[in-house]
């Protein structure tokens, strides 16, 4: 459901697509029937070990805390990286949900991702 943090595998990528195990969360939105297999997503990155909190994000970046949406570590929504997923083959489980406020924040990274917004 929209909202939802995930683990994704994402397997294979060429050149700089997002690869591997890793967390995201769902776009797409809810009122689409019928209920899809497959759906929109935004992967994350956590920079593991690295200290965040001077990191200036990128239009198209969302910075989460540790807990947000039951992350383990603060991560990185990167909106820049948008793909549609099969959720049968790519969810390796479901995490928690991200609240209206960050969603409200990935909305408009998002849409400045995808060129529908001129300011963040």
């Amino acid at each position: 459901m929209r909202g939802d943090v995930i683990i994704v595998d994402l397997g294979d990528s060429a050149g700089s697509e997002k690869r591997g195990r890793r967390p995201a969360v769902i776009l797409q939105s809810d009122d689409i029937e019928p209920r899809p297999s497959h759906s929109t997503i935004a992967p994350m990155t956590t920079k593991s070990g690295a200290d965040l909190s001077g990191y200036e994000p990128r239009s198209t970046e969302v910075v989460l805390p540790a807990g947000a949406g039951e992350l383990r570590e603060t991560s990185i929504v990167e909106c820049q990286h948008i793909r549609e997923i099969s959720l049968e083959h790519r969810v390796v489980k479901p995490l928690g949900w991200l609240d209206n406020g960050y969603m409200a924040d990935i909305d408009a990274a998002a849409m400045c991702s995808l060129g529908l917004s001129h300011q963040r």
